[in-house]
């Protein structure tokens, strides 16, 4: 003999409840582990990205934890990057310049490329291989290392 209709509804009713709880639960007790570690419940992962730029290499149990505990913000994240410029055009990008003489060599994946005549870009690539160029000829320094501290994978 096999189930009336309405029981095997309500079987599988009660099944569905029973995953649905078990998944709140779960996320319920890795919010309760990540707000014990101090991080908020609306913590955005571009924040740990952000976060990995400051505390560098003896930052990476901290930079793992703000990871399991974040949620998507929908920033894209880039695995590598490369500055391509001129170098004989340089001197009229004094943002740019500044950017490659104090601050490139804090970001490893990020390698600089002299392309004659090539007015100042990143190129971004993500873990697919996909390239996105992005001009920056006319922001400032901050603006670049905000960019790259937001987008830019630290690979630490």
């Amino acid at each position: 003999m096999g189930l009336h209709p309405i029981s095997f509804t309500v079987l599988c009713t009660l099944s569905v409840l029973s995953l649905s709880l078990t998944t709140i639960d779960a996320k319920k007790s890795n919010s309760n582990k990540c707000s014990t570690l101090g991080f908020a419940s609306t913590l955005v992962c571009s924040t740990c990205n952000k976060l990995a730029a400051v505390v560098g290499d003896e930052g990476k149990k901290l930079i793992k934890e703000c990871k399991g505990c974040c949620q998507s913000d929908g920033a894209v994240s880039y695995v590598e990057a490369k500055f391509s410029l001129c170098d004989w055009k340089l001197p009229q990008y004094p943002e740019v310049k500044t950017f490659l003489d104090s601050h490139a060599a804090k970001y490893s994946n990020l390698d600089i490329e002299y392309v004659r005549g090539k007015n100042p870009e990143l190129i971004m690539e993500d873990s697919s291989g996909k390239k996105t160029h992005v001009n920056v000829d006319r922001w400032k320094t901050s603006d670049i290392i905000e960019y790259l501290n937001s987008h830019l994978q630290n690979d630490s």
